[in-house]
């Protein structure tokens, strides 16, 4: 493809995404909402002490903690642009290889998203 063309086509592409919205993750400018473990207690599911909601386009949940961002659904999986919640996702200490319930946390993030 001739240099024009390539650059009127990422032109272009530049200008759909833009109209979409498909821009990735935004933050409410209105405020955030911080899940700390106090809150949870024995049923905080990361091995962080806090994380921030971020809420991402049609439904895509990530928190961040420690200036990474990690997906918390699998629409924000999917995007393949999010750090893996594994790496903060804490282990079930009554049930060996299984990790703790995310949906409390889920929950909430999704309740704080939705509208937004």
């Amino acid at each position: 493809m001739p240099a024009p063309a390539l650059i009127r086509t990422t032109a272009v592409a530049a200008l759909l995404l833009a109209a979409c919205g498909c821009t990735g993750a935004s933050t409410d400018s209105g405020g955030s909402l911080t899940l700390k473990k106090a809150d949870f207690g024995a049923d905080w599911p990361l091995t962080v002490a806090e994380a921030t909601v971020v809420c991402g386009k049609a439904n895509r949940l990530m928190v961040e903690s420690g200036g990474t961002t990690y997906y918390l659904n699998g629409l924000a999986k999917g995007d393949h642009k999010w750090a893996d919640l594994f790496l903060i996702w804490a282990d079930d200490p009554d049930v060996p290889g299984l990790k703790k319930d995310m949906g409390p946390l889920t929950e909430k993030a999704l309740g704080y998203c939705q509208g937004r």
